[in-house]
């Protein structure tokens, strides 16, 4: 066989009778009228059940059966998982951690950092210090946060070892002192553009849930930086027997809502879904404890709404409760009614969910997301859900990929509401059972555990980097070989006749290296230095700027500027105009390795029409027309064989590429001409150095 059939090598065909077709022949030739009728019976057969229009038509429901699915919703199993921690060992050092965020506020993070930094104080290996930028004056804090704000700080201690960071909105810069961990949630399926740039600076991300990770993941955050730190509850204060928060009304059973009455908490789902599903004369309430309507939320609740059906005669009854409850008072306002009605498009967690469920309340909650990682189907009742996508964009943020939030099924959510009244005995069994194992698997305890076992690993591996630089500056250089991709546009000549007084061959020889290595901050820093000695300062700074262009951190590129003098120097006609491209679009390379991909390489091709400037493409061996193909769009075509490293093979493309960005893509990809627009204008910002296309 040939190489490229090798696949079939022991393969066995089917082997027609060779004399049983010298028979069929024979006879359609001596009855050619009943082959004839055959033949027309045949084609009408083909018509009616190969043609274009029946085979579309079977495409066609196909397709509708498909999207049918895609949009039903959807219940998907939620099996008990354990995503805590056990207890690390003693440490001989605490590590000393600064816990930087919002702590006097009755909301959510507030509430979720002083829980987390009461529990830490009680494991051995870890000193918590609460640090906020403003801490009011105590007199102006209700008793409950006063008591907390004489231990919040304004500043890092000196001995800062760790800064465990979360806090809205998010900041993500680097703390002045001590690693670096984010702890920030999101709802919106795709985290914003920009938070993923941050995220790749800090040391660690923690994340409430599964689901908060997921994002992160396909946002291309590495798995390896990444930790889940589940959110508790006090089991002293959340239990069953709390004692009942007093609510005006005499309807026997009451539902319950806890949460800022927005879109993303399903608020208006819920609030439409009650209305239907019950009258004025039903024996039951809504309790909606609303929260953040004169703060974060304000302008967005569903208040007027509210009004609106209690104003209403015929509507069922609804209490709606926005002033600050204490936690005492939250936990016995979960004891006062029957039910927990949560159907949110979008959480990061759902920790009133989670306190409801150690209250022994009767939990009815949207399927499907983060809360899935606790409210099992063992305990709770969930809502059939589906995806529904939002766009690229979210409150002016824009996105890393297209976003989507849940929507969970209105029909069955009217169903289970009426359905939870009739059946409070066995949904109260169940609650109870969930109750003992929120009580006991999902304490503040038990997160600020893990929490430690985090800080501990992240120390460990900390200190183990250290010591492998240490090693290695102490053994001195490692003698590798670089690859020769790595030598395109190196400066020792350069430099040599710098040092040796030669300014104009100094500088062609560096020029030269730009053009053949286009995003090169070192040459331009290179420059900038022959310019000063040649005592043309505006240029220097010119390349100067051009290098911290490329390479904003770059200490060595915002040195050169700020040792440049501060006059303009005298202009030389000596060293040519730098290649600086001022006002001109950045070019574009293309780089693939193909081989035999004729069914896929002309549209990849076709799809960067007007956008590349250049296509380059590595072969390793075509035996059909992918190199036609290739020449027949344009691409410079290069040949090497293939040694089982595709590395090697996307070197060769880049030793070809002079375009200022280099597009790589496999000869099976597209990228769709409505998206050329957006990629040019993201080539033109600056402080980027590469970019991350989604696969869609």
């Amino acid at each position: 066989l040939e190489p490229e059939l090798w696949h079939y090598k022991g393969h066995r065909w089917a082997n027609p009778s060779e004399s049983h077709l010298r028979t069929l022949l024979r006879h359609v030739f001596t009855h050619r009228d009943e082959a004839k009728a055959k033949g027309r019976a045949a084609r009408v057969h083909m018509a009616t059940h190969y043609s274009r229009e029946a085979v579309s038509e079977l495409v066609l429901r196909r397709l509708q059966v498909i999207e049918r699915n895609l949009q039903a919703p959807r219940l998907t199993p939620a099996p008990m998982v354990e995503l805590h921690r056990p207890a690390p060992a003693a440490s001989s050092k605490a590590v000393q951690l600064v816990l930087e965020g919002s702590f006097l506020d009755f909301g959510s993070l507030s509430h979720v950092n002083r829980e987390l930094h009461s529990a830490l104080g009680h494991q051995p290996g870890i000193r918590s210090t609460p640090v906020s930028a403003k801490v009011p004056p105590t007199q102006s804090l209700p008793p409950e946060l006063a008591r907390f704000a004489r231990v919040v700080q304004t500043r890092l201690p000196g001995s800062t070892e760790m800064v465990l960071r979360h806090e809205w909105p998010p900041r993500w810069t680097a703390p002045a002192q001590g690693a670096w961990i984010q702890m920030q949630p999101w709802e919106f399926g795709s985290l914003p553009a920009a938070w993923v740039a941050g995220a790749a600076n800090a040391d660690e991300i923690w994340c409430y849930s599964r689901y908060v990770r997921s994002l992160y993941i396909a946002a291309g955050i590495p798995d390896s930086k990444l930790r889940i730190l589940p959110l508790g509850i006090d089991p002293e204060r959340h239990r069953p027997d709390a004692p009942a928060y007093p609510i005006r009304t005499s309807k026997s059973f009451r539902f319950l809502f806890v949460g800022g009455t927005i879109g993303r908490k399903g608020a208006d789902l819920l609030l439409e879904s009650y209305l239907k599903a019950f009258r004025r004369s039903d024996d039951v309430c809504l309790v909606i404890k609303d929260f953040g309507g004169g703060s974060v939320y304000a302008g967005q609740t569903l208040v007027e709404s509210i009004r609106a059906a209690q104003a209403d005669p015929d509507a069922p009854e609804i209490v709606h409760l926005d002033t600050e409850l204490s936690a005492a008072e939250m936990a016995g306002l979960y004891t006062a009614c029957h039910c927990l009605v949560h159907p949110y498009r979008g959480e990061g967690f759902g920790l009133p969910v989670l306190e409801a469920m150690a209250c022994a309340l009767p939990v009815i909650v949207t399927g499907g997301g983060s809360t899935d990682d606790f409210a099992t189907d063992e305990f709770v009742v969930r809502i059939p859900s589906r995806r529904v996508h939002l766009g690229n964009e979210i409150s002016g943020m824009a996105l890393d990929h297209r976003g989507w939030m849940l929507e969970p099924d209105a029909e069955t959510l009217v169903g289970l509401m009426r359905q939870a009244v009739p059946s409070q005995a066995a949904w109260k069994e169940r609650a109870l059972s969930g109750s003992e194992h929120v009580r006991t698997r999902w304490t503040w305890e038990r997160t600020a555990q893990t929490a430690a076992a985090h800080l501990l690993d992240l120390r460990d591996r900390m200190a183990a980097e250290a010591a492998g630089l240490d090693s290695l500056r102490k053994s001195g250089p490692t003698n590798f070989t670089l690859p020769d991709i790595a030598h395109i546009g190196r400066l020792d000549d350069a430099v040599a006749r710098l040092n040796a007084g030669d300014l104009v061959a100094a500088w062609n020889q560096t020029r030269h290296a730009i053009e053949l290595r286009p995003f090169h901050p070192e040459a331009w820093v290179l420059l900038g230095e022959i310019a000063v000695k040649a005592g043309d300062f505006e240029l220097a700074r010119r390349c100067a700027r051009q290098a911290a262009k490329l390479a904003p951190k770059w200490k060595t590129a915002r040195k050169l500027i700020s040792g440049i003098p501060g006059r303009p120097g005298t202009a030389t006609a000596l060293l040519p105009e730098p290649p600086l491209r001022e006002g001109l679009a950045p070019r574009l390379t293309v780089c693939l390795i193909a081989k035999n991909e004729e069914r896929f390489l002309g549209q990849c091709l076709e799809s960067i029409r007007g956008l590349a400037d250049q296509v380059v493409i590595v072969d390793t061996g075509s035996t059909d027309r992918t190199v036609e193909i290739a020449r027949g769009h344009g691409a410079e075509v290069h040949f090497r064989a293939w040694d089982d490293n595709f590395s090697n093979a996307r070197n060769e493309a880049l030793r070809h590429a002079t375009g200022d960005w280099i597009l790589v893509l496999d000869a099976d990809e597209e990228l769709p001409p409505e998206q050329h627009e957006a990629l040019r204008a993201h080539l033109r910002e600056e402080g980027v150095i590469a970019w991350r296309l989604p696969l869609v």
